[in-house]
């Protein structure tokens, strides 16, 4: 790369080859006046890009440097060389393309990433300051600064490399609301905590990717997760964590890092566990509840929660209830988790619950509706006592807990499968509202209500009869 003569170099050979080049990007500023400034983009642009939907083959990032437009010479993409100025910007624009060099490198040089296409946000990296290489994806985890499990917490390793990879221009991620950043955080601490206990802090990728010892690595982790003496988690809980853990190392293996280790030994079993409805009497009692004026921020979880219960769906699809005329006798919806379209059944309940917002459904996130919704199951009074079943470590721990405790934004849906069941509704249907693919998923939904039985199962005492016999005792 020559510090004088044309700042755009060539890397690479054919299809795969980055083209790198220097633009200036200027503004207009109206009445026919020449701008005085620009600011230096960088252009890259790659054959291959184009087979992968990239519009033109080429990414395009500013270099962060503004110059004075008479100062730029266009046809060899650099800053004249007038002043020492000058020549640290061309120094600061060599230096990016030794960056990418190093990168196109890195692809060449690498047996894993050893003719693949060289990844376009890589190279936005690359432009930003950041070259990714092996040595970043040495450790999987390394915390960096921000509270333990905070927002703020910021991280290295292969986790802060795929957060990064997530991150969006204007600040925030692309998760959906089902997997959110806080998640990935918590298992983030989750397993730096296990490397600093069981590693010294310096948990590598080729300790959970190699396959040599990949199984002694997952049982380690599992054991650390679940103990008292780790973090102590349920078996659900234990999962999610784990569930993050496998796409952040399917990420990393689809960047050309990571052994061949099989994945699914970082999968964790969770046995079915127990979970509640409302009995009908119950029910009643929480849709009759009144609120005064500084209670509406309860007022609004009870009736998104209650739309719940009569139209079955996720609160993920709840939220994305847009215009539906009450008066309808249903209304389809695309689900957000599956993109399914289900048929909704506008009961009076429904319609009473959608004509009460007319500007439409309160937004609220799933975290705050399990808060608040908890809350007015107690002020109601729900605290009859449950058999909680809490999976921990391959064994079922049992708890006497109050009702209220909980429920959660998913009672809502599980209770619309129950009242629906009870009241005969054929099954077919129900998969037809729910969007559930087969019989076995409704029935880990379905929670049959024993108070409700009665009147049902007292014809069976006459069929039965009684004891005659004077032997019967």
């Amino acid at each position: 790369m020559s510090k004088y003569g044309k700042l755009a170099e060539t890397f690479g050979t054919g299809r795969y080859a980055l083209h790198v080049s220097f633009q200036l990007k200027t503004k207009s500023i109206g009445s026919g006046s020449k701008p005085q400034y620009g600011s230096i983009v960088c252009v890259v642009t790659c054959g291959a890009w184009r087979d992968l939907g990239i519009p033109y083959g080429r990414v395009r990032k500013s270099t962060g440097i503004s110059v004075e437009v008479k100062d730029f010479d266009r046809e060899k993409c650099r800053v004249r060389s007038t002043n020492n100025a000058s020549l640290g910007t061309n120094n600061a624009l060599n230096e990016i393309l030794r960056r990418i060099g190093n990168l196109v490198d890195e692809y060449y040089l690498n047996s894993t990433k050893k003719g693949r296409i060289v990844n376009q946000n890589e190279v936005l990296s690359a432009i930003a300051g950041k070259v990714t290489t092996s040595s970043d994806f040495q450790y999987f985890v390394i915390m960096e600064n921000g509270e333990k499990r905070s927002s703020t917490k910021r991280f290295g390793g292969v986790v802060g490399l795929y957060l990064e990879s997530r991150s969006l221009p204007g600040g925030g991620y692309d998760f959906n609301a089902e997997s959110s950043v806080n998640n990935y955080i918590t298992m983030a601490v989750d397993i730096a905590e296990f490397s600093q206990i069981e590693y010294n802090g310096k948990l590598t990728l080729a300790e959970l990717t190699d396959k040599s010892i990949a199984d002694r690595t997952a049982r380690r982790l599992k054991t650390f997760l679940t103990s008292p003496k780790g973090r102590n988690l349920s078996d659900a809980s234990t999962e999610n964590v784990l569930r993050r853990m496998r796409t952040v190392l399917i990420w990393a293996r689809k960047q050309g890092y990571g052994g061949e280790a099989d994945l699914s030994v970082y999968r964790h079993k969770v046995r079915r566990q127990s979970k509640v409805t409302f009995t009908q009497d119950e029910f009643k009692l929480l849709a009759s509840l009144t609120f005064n004026n500084r209670e509406e921020h309860l007022k609004r979880a009870r009736d998104l929660f209650l739309l719940q219960c009569v139209s079955g769906l996720r609160y993920s699809d709840v939220q994305r209830i847009g215009v539906v005329d009450p008066l309808a006798s249903e209304f389809l919806h695309p689900t957000k988790k599956t993109g399914k379209t289900v048929r909704i059944p506008i009961f009076s309940m429904t319609r009473q619950l959608l004509q009460a917002y007319p500007q439409g459904l309160p937004q609220l996130s799933n975290q705050k509706l399990n808060e608040n919704i908890k809350r007015v199951c107690k002020v109601a009074g729900l605290s009859r006592e449950v058999d909680s079943v809490r999976a921990q470590g391959g064994k079922e721990i049992h708890k006497k807990r109050p009702l209220h405790e909980l429920v959660t934004s998913h009672t809502g849906r599980r209770q619309f499968v129950t009242i629906a069941r009870m009241n005969h509704v054929p099954d077919a249907v129900i998969r037809e509202i729910t969007g559930h693919e087969n019989l076995d998923e409704i029935e880990t939904y379905f929670q049959m209500q024993w108070q409700s039985t009665k009147p049902i199962l007292e014809p069976l005492d006459g069929a039965f009869g009684v004891i005659t016999s004077d032997d019967s005792h």
